[in-house]
């Protein structure tokens, strides 16, 4: 995000918001805590005063009163250690089910945002806001709490003690202190654009970090290894820099507070010392009142530092706001309706779909009939992929209609589309859990027996059977425990149980082993009868069966028909066969 964006969201529309969205539905937890941090402040503010009795009582040789007032430190330290131990509880409640609602909260903006707006970003973008972020905006929370609610009533009780010792002291000691407002505020609003900038290079920095990982079989095969280091290098130099330089910012405020606290203490020996005996101001009233200013110092360095940590929780609320305030611009229209089953062909009528100023795709028109197969085909980059995302809506037409059946996919629910639609894509996708689960994504409600008849199905049975853990063995992630083959035949498995009238298949383009591949051909012939496929094609098997063939190039369409009347045009299918395009 640039700077402009962070300059457009005020620090007061910021704060407002969040106390509506996330604070104020949580008010009898807020009512709870600010009794509790008052019940702290206040108990903590009798202690300068029973130290003023205790030197009285100690002038006047007083022992009675000294063992009452040992019994009152007691019963107050009891009280003290009861509301702390409660508030450390409340106020830890509190900032955890927010901070818990504000993740789910990305995450379900996430979930839902358009494919463009995931893919505009590496993954560790979204990870350090989920993250990273929040562990800002938690840190911002715990300090007002601890810092702003408890430091400012226990700063009020102990001025107001001041005050009724001696007011004229306690005036001199506020005329200092003012001083120190113009520098905090200049440097917490430092800090804020600080941490604001050094978030943004967490998320580089995650994403880099990530991507070397992911790549590093590519980066031993090119002896990249000198230049990834080095850039791994320059990165942590860079947040090195970044955090050492709102880490000095923090630092400032604290001499300035330990000046002005020195300077506060002096003017009130010297004047307290003059203004014994010449006023009604007694030696345990000299104590107290020391005491009291003493104990004041540490809740001011609080609420001193805690303006850069409310700045930093501000800059990160910035950036949540700006991924939670996203819309998704592909979503149902209210008059949008169920699909209607029964004629499931699909249909493209002279569609264009358009990113970043450059038609994709160009004049798209041709017929997908139902129980038949149509594939495309075409060299890399001439929009085959596309075409699967545009009838998934994972894409919009920039122009023409796209129908299944007599419905523009438009005037379709989207979850009701889906619903029809069974996608198994070139990577085999699966998640980081058993292969049972993975296999239960193409159908939540489905039975054990259902799942194995799938697998089975699939050609997949077999080689789950001899896992250590059957199905419920943990494919890694991304399923990197399994080889390709076992990878795309749980993907198939999972079409299978979803059991949907039309199918989409983008073809892995890696190799396989033969016995994978004839596995895998036995299972795409039994998953696509009578289902309307299309097939981003990259095996001449499937090449050669399919019904209709689609040949694309630079987004449009060049050729059509079956592989034997395709072949016998001699034109841009047959050199693509020639160039040996697709897998024997």
């Amino acid at each position: 995000m640039s700077d402009q964006n962070f300059e457009s969201s005020s620090k007061k529309s910021i704060i407002i918001r969040f106390w509506y969205d996330y604070i104020k539905p949580k008010k009898s937890l807020v009512i709870l805590c600010l009794v509790l941090l008052a019940l702290v402040a206040f108990s903590f503010a009798i202690y300068p005063a029973i130290i003023g009795w205790v030197f009285d009582a100690l002038g006047a040789k007083d022992t009675r009163l000294l063992y009452q007032l040992a019994v009152l430190i007691i019963v107050v330290s009891i009280i003290k250690a009861f509301a702390v131990y409660r508030q450390i509880q409340v106020v830890n409640k509190l900032v955890f089910s927010i901070i818990e609602e504000i993740q789910f909260k990305m995450t379900s903006t996430l979930i839902d945002s358009d494919l463009s707006l995931i893919s505009s970003q590496p993954p560790g973008h979204y990870v350090s806001r989920i993250v990273n972020d929040l562990n800002l905006i938690r840190d911002a929370l715990v300090r007002v709490a601890n810092s702003f609610v408890k430091d400012s009533l226990t700063l009020i009780a102990m001025i107001c003690l001041m005050a009724w010792y001696d007011w004229f002291l306690a005036f001199l000691v506020l005329c200092v202190f003012p001083i120190a407002i113009y520098p905090i505020v200049k440097i917490g609003l430092d800090q804020r654009k600080a941490s604001y900038n050094l978030q943004n290079h967490m998320e580089n920095l995650i994403s880099q970090l990530s991507e070397t990982i992911t790549n590093i079989p590519i980066i031993k095969a090119f002896s990249l290894e000198v230049n990834e280091k080095q850039r791994s290098k320059n990165n942590f130099k860079e947040l090195f820099l970044r955090v050492m330089k709102l880490n000095v910012g923090r630092a400032r405020v604290e001499p300035i507070l330990e000046i002005l606290g020195g300077i506060a203490i002096s003017i009130v020996i010297i004047s307290g010392t003059w203004r014994l005996g010449k006023v009604d101001f007694s030696v345990g009233d000299f104590a107290g009142f020391i005491t009291a200013m003493l104990l004041m110092v540490q809740p001011a360095r609080g609420l001193g530092s805690f303006n850069s940590v409310v700045q930093e929780g501000i800059a990160a609320a910035n950036r949540i706001y700006q991924l939670n305030d996203s819309r998704p611009k592909i979503f149902s229209t209210k008059t949008a309706k169920d699909i209607k089953l029964g004629n499931e062909s699909i249909r493209f009528e002279n569609v264009y779909f358009r990113y970043e100023k450059a038609d994709i795709v160009k004049k798209i028109s041709f017929t997908a009939e139902k129980g038949k197969v149509t594939a495309i085909v075409g060299p890399s980059g001439a929009g085959k992929t596309t075409i699967l995302g545009l009838i998934e809506r994972f894409y919009d037409t920039s122009r023409g209609s796209i129908y299944i059946g007599n419905q523009e996919i438009k005037d379709i629910k989207i979850s009701s589309l889906r619903s029809k639609i069974a996608f198994v894509s070139q990577d085999a996708s699966l998640f980081d859990d058993t292969i049972k689960n993975n296999i239960l994504n193409g159908n939540q409600k489905a039975s054990q027996d259902e799942v194995k008849k799938a697998a089975q199905n699939a050609a997949a049975h077999d080689f789950i059977q001899s896992m250590p853990d059957g199905y419920e063995s943990r494919v890694g992630t991304a399923g990197n425990f399994l080889s390709g083959g076992q990878k795309q035949r749980i993907a198939i498995a999972r079409a299978f149980l979803k059991d949907a009238p039309i199918l989409l298949l983008d073809e892995a383009t890696s190799s396989l082993d033969s016995d994978s591949e004839s596995k895998i051909q036995f299972a795409m012939e039994k998953l696509t009868k009578g289902r309307t496929t299309i097939v981003v094609a990259h095996r001449l098997a499937t090449v050669r069966k399919a019904d209709n063939i689609i040949v694309l190039d630079d987004g449009k369409i060049v050729e059509s028909g079956s592989h034997s009347s395709l072949i016998s045009k001699d034109g841009f299918y047959t050199n693509l066969c020639r160039l040996q395009l697709f897998s024997e």
